[in-house]
């Protein structure tokens, strides 16, 4: 397998975020020398649980190198939690949070606006689809 690492100090919106992006090449060479592409479905399916692992890892290197302590955060989206390191102020969370704030003032824009053309409020499943509108606008 190739893969190839890409470490961002911050999100899209300038805020910090230490995150690393990793391709992966689809890419395989069979043993008489041709190519071929892995089936993407797998390839994705296995990408949250390498996210997970290099997650699990990451906490654990910053644990033991500065001492820091996790909790779980209630800033997930939906009924996801997020990992955050214990001790840091509500105040700076919010302040480096801009990216979030306008995904979140996107998708109450378009909860609105299906509200009003239907005569009733989005399904939860309906609202999560908004909200993967809002958030590929705000990328793009």
């Amino acid at each position: 397998m190739v893969a190839a690492g890409f470490t961002h100090g911050d999100s899209r919106a300038g805020d910090p975020d230490l995150h690393t992006h990793i391709a992966v090449a689809n890419k395989v060479q069979t043993r008489r020398g041709k190519w071929l592409s892995l089936y993407g479905t797998v390839l994705h399916h296995y990408a949250v649980a390498a996210s997970e692992a290099y997650n699990t890892a990451l906490e654990h290197h910053l644990v033991e190198r500065l001492g820091v302590r996790f909790v779980d955060t209630g800033r997930g989206s939906g009924r996801r939690t997020v990992r955050e390191i214990d001790g840091v102020d509500e105040m700076l969370c919010e302040r480096w949070s801009h990216r979030r704030r306008d995904i979140e003032a996107r998708t109450n824009e378009l909860v609105a606006h299906f509200t009003t053309a239907r005569g009733q409020p989005p399904t939860r499943k309906e609202t999560l689809a908004l909200k993967q509108r809002a958030i590929w606008r705000h990328a793009h």
